[in-house]
């Protein structure tokens, strides 16, 4: 019996097309006067925006675009540089973008009438997800639950740490009593972790 159901957030739940952290990477990398194509984004979309960050400065394209503009040579700066950047783009676009998904709100009074308890794991930030929630929750959606990377020491998808985290809080440890939904390859690896390796992690983090 289904015990949970563990969501993402944009492009799942709200954020039809996940519009906001793709708006936000482009303002934050054109603040640098880098411009990135939106498929250049896509290619990692659902992972810690840190990590994303990191993943995209290791295309050698995007690495030289950024030094012929004479910025830092310092990858890690570089890294640092840009992603305080995409948090203040973020959370000029994240409240725009809020609407809940078509059939998001009957979903979630559907589980609430059946008692199956909702969370979220994210690549978002607590302080992004702390925008989010009264937003979404005025619409119908309310996760007793939210798990960022924040939470397992900076390790987001697709390793499964913050589902893991998510199922220990909830104090559930039958991986087969949980749903991951997610809207990219990277939360359908979160949610792929063999049954005996959750029961292992959940077992070792209790």
């Amino acid at each position: 019996m289904i015990q949970a159901v563990i969501f993402d957030w944009a492009g799942t739940t709200i954020d039809y097309g996940s519009r906001a952290p793709i708006i936000a990477f482009q303002a934050a990398f054109a603040a640098f006067n880098i411009p990135l194509e939106e498929a250049v984004i896509r290619q990692d979309v659902g992972l810690d925006k840190k990590i994303h960050i990191e993943k995209m400065f290791a295309d050698p394209a995007i690495w030289t675009a950024w030094t012929a503009q004479g910025h830092t040579t310092d990858r890690d700066a570089a890294i640092d540089k840009v992603y305080a950047q995409f948090q203040t783009s973020i959370t000029a676009i994240l409240t725009q973008t809020a609407t809940l998904k078509p059939g998001m709100a009957a979903l979630a009074a559907y589980l609430t009438a059946k008692n199956i308890t909702m969370a979220s794991t994210s690549g978002y930030t607590r302080q992004m997800i702390a925008q989010l929630s009264p937003l979404a929750a005025e619409q119908g959606y309310a996760p007793v639950l939210n798990v960022t990377s924040e939470l397992t020491d900076g390790v987001g998808r697709p390793d499964a740490a913050m589902l893991l985290k998510a199922m220990q809080r909830l104090h559930l440890d039958n991986p087969q009593e949980v749903i991951k939904v997610g809207d990219t390859v990277n939360d359908i690896l979160e949610g792929k972790t063999p049954v005996s390796s959750v029961s292992v992690c959940l077992r070792a983090a209790i």
